[in-house]
């Protein structure tokens, strides 16, 4: 199934989208979500991932107003609020996302599948805040994954970083590399990634024990491909 996606992915990068390619393809993945959703207790449990949400006010992490909360609820899919301080899965940090999506699902056999991601179809660093979309079943999760790989679905970022962006800037295309755990780093080899971005508006602060002013600007980010610390690594490598 991952090699239909990027076979979408891949026309979609180059332009070369066509309408009946992305119905073929949304009728073989649903056939097979559908599939997985009819197999008895599908997926392994992972007992480190059975956390709850009570952990992060027992350890006084979080205020109740920090605590994730759903915005879009339809039958088979899920939209939630993710404030900083918590991680959607991977045990990290106390407070998981994923606790609380089994906490409104019960025993959904999506949310213990890591293989499909428990269901997400997309993550967010764990300081960082924004909506977060998950699947109630394998059929949903994979007409997701369908709409993002062909473009039909958007993401979309507000970051606040150093240093003064040019107005006639509009994208950052430069190739990602990472190998393992190392940082991810942009330019030179990689995957090929483009980021469109907007500025918002230009800001100027001093810090502390300097004598000069320090810029900073507010972007809006749209990444086209979905690589890891993708937008990190391209702000870093911009400057």
């Amino acid at each position: 199934r991952q090699e239909v996606l990027g076979v979408l992915w891949a026309c979609r990068t180059s332009c070369f989208m066509y309408a009946q390619l992305f119905r073929i393809v949304q009728r073989v993945m649903k056939k097979g979500g559908l599939a997985l959703d009819a197999l008895p207790r599908y997926g392994s449990v992972s007992s480190a991932l059975e956390r709850t949400s009570a952990g992060c006010a027992e350890l006084g992490v979080l205020a109740s107003s920090l605590e994730p909360r759903v915005v879009l609820d339809l039958p088979d899919r899920v939209a939630m609020l993710k404030p900083p301080g918590w991680e959607v899965y991977d045990r990290n940090t106390e407070c998981q996302l994923l606790a609380f999506v089994k906490s409104m699902l019960g025993r959904a056999p999506i949310t213990r599948d890591a293989e499909h991601r428990h269901g997400f179809l997309h993550r967010l660093d764990v300081p960082s805040s924004g909506l977060i979309l998950a699947a109630k079943s394998f059929e949903a999760y994979y007409d997701l994954q369908v709409q993002l790989n062909a473009g039909k679905l958007g993401r979309e970022y507000m970051v606040l970083c150093h240093g003064w962006f040019a107005r006639g800037r509009r994208e950052i295309a430069a190739r990602v590399y990472w190998r393992g755990e190392t940082p991810t780093v942009a330019g030179g080899q990689g995957k090929a990634s483009r980021t469109k971005l907007t500025i918002n508006a230009h800001g100027s602060y001093r810090a502390r024990h300097r004598h000069s002013l320090s810029s900073l600007s507010l972007l809006t980010l749209r990444i086209a491909t979905g690589r890891r610390h993708q937008i990190r690594s391209h702000l870093s490598h911009v400057g």
